[in-house]
């Protein structure tokens, strides 16, 4: 049985005062066949990271069993939920590119929000937020849910999602959005043309204010959308003048936009031809990090309109158990009320 080791990452005091500089620090071969056999685990504590996250070394050798394990946690060891931008957990905010993985093949996000934000950066035409890369394909997991904020007033072009390798990646329960701006391209999931291939999974998600959703140039892409929402689209939710690579598994989505005739949004996906009611807290804050992506009525249309997944998950952003039938997004409402963070089973109400 593999070996659980431990570091942490905290403002002071932990073995690390950034996570950038926890990946620099524990690069290595964690695999049974080189006699390793440990299961890394990198713990988060509340406070602000301005340095962003490459994985770049090469001395990196994971598997399924002897992986890199991320949870962020509240001041006092436990796991950190919430459903808007909080100060109580830690934030990764720095600029274009905040956290991009090159190298550990099997990285699994566990427990807590994983909470990233572009701060203010310049960008260029190919900056994202979150960008993997993995180098030998492997298997990525970021089911803790999180909250991605695109934080900037550049007139250049940035991605949410950028995926370029032949990587198996899910999330789960993440809310993304962009800021959105005319005449900038911000796709929320890009794969260019020639990454191999990756297989790529959103479960629960809610995106909010992307030029387009899905912008994959890579045809052997495998892109499969269940419960996700996609609202204030400019355009399309994929570009239709490339490859269609959404998968006929993807349902249970909804958009404001009409989705495009050539995408499998799904039989049961909701779109603006349904005459929808979204309800979100507040969706339009001038200051992103103020947002709230919660539902707010039973009203909203994709309340009790999603596929029930339980199979496989059954917690929401909070980290509170589902309700049959769920809800579409990454927030249920009906059984969080008016919680906005949560640690392990106390909810904070404001």
């Amino acid at each position: 049985m593999a070996t659980l080791r431990t570091v942490t990452v905290k403002a002071s005091g932990g073995d690390y005062a950034g996570l950038d500089a926890a990946f620099g620090g524990e690069a290595a071969d964690i695999t049974a066949a080189t006699g390793s056999d440990e299961i890394l685990r990198i713990d988060c504590y509340p406070f602000e990271d301005t340095v962003k996250c490459v994985i770049d070394d090469t001395a990196w050798k994971t598997s399924p069993t002897n992986y890199v394990e991320l949870r962020f946690l509240d001041s006092g060891g436990d796991p950190f939920y919430t459903a808007v931008w909080s100060t109580l957990g830690y934030r990764l905010s720095a600029l274009s590119n905040v956290f991009e993985n090159n190298q550990v093949d099997h990285l699994w996000h566990t427990e807590g929000t994983f909470q990233m934000r572009d701060n203010l950066g310049t960008g260029t035409s190919t900056a994202a937020v979150f960008k993997v890369s993995s180098a030998s394909g492997g298997w990525n997991r970021f089911d803790g849910g999180g909250i991605m904020i695109v934080d900037h007033n550049s007139g250049t072009a940035w991605r949410g999602f950028k995926i370029d390798a032949a990587v198996t990646c899910r999330w789960r329960n993440w809310i993304a959005y962009g800021g959105d701006k005319e005449n900038v391209f911000s796709p929320a999931i890009d794969v260019p043309a020639g990454s191999g291939g990756p297989t790529l999974f959103f479960d629960n998600c809610t995106f909010d204010e992307w030029t387009t959703l899905n912008f994959i140039a890579d045809a052997g892409t495998t892109l499969t959308h269940k419960n996700c929402r996609a609202t204030n689209i400019r355009f399309d939710i994929s570009d239709a003048s490339l490859p269609d690579v959404m998968d006929a598994a993807s349902d249970f989505n909804l958009t404001d936009r009409e989705a495009n005739s050539d995408v499998n949004w799904g039989t049961n996906s909701l779109d603006s031809a349904d005459s929808l009611v979204i309800d979100y807290v507040d969706d339009t804050n001038a200051v992103f990090i103020n947002r709230d992506y919660r539902i707010n009525s039973s009203s909203d249309s994709g309340y009790e309109a999603a596929a029930d997944l339980s199979a496989n998950f059954g917690v929401d952003i909070l980290d509170n158990a589902r309700d049959v039938p769920w809800d579409i997004g990454a927030h249920e409402l009906s059984i969080t009320g008016g919680d906005i963070v949560k640690v392990l089973d106390e909810s904070v109400n404001f």
